[in-house]
């Protein structure tokens, strides 16, 4: 799955989407350091990790199973997808 945000296009793919231990991220223009978060549907934060430029795989062992909001922000653009994370 791939997002786009519309004002400095920060085009990123995430995968496996759904996911069970793990997922990666890759960012097509990768410039500067990213912080990703996961909110379940109703907005609670449930973890937050440093993303970097390129490829980052993210472990989500403790994380519960469904489906979140993956906001990435880097130097104030921010994309969101959503991410679905099976039971294991």
């Amino acid at each position: 799955m791939g997002c786009r945000s519309q004002r400095n296009r920060m085009a990123l793919r995430v995968f496996p989407n759904p996911c069970t231990d793990r997922f990666e991220v890759n960012m097509e223009q990768a410039v500067g350091n990213t912080t990703l978060t996961l909110l379940d549907l109703a907005g609670r934060r449930v973890r937050t990790w440093p993303g970097y430029p390129g490829s980052t795989v993210f472990i989500v062992s403790g994380v519960p199973a469904g489906s979140m909001l993956s906001p990435f922000d880097r130097n104030g653009t921010r994309a969101i997808t959503k991410l679905t994370i099976l039971p294991e």
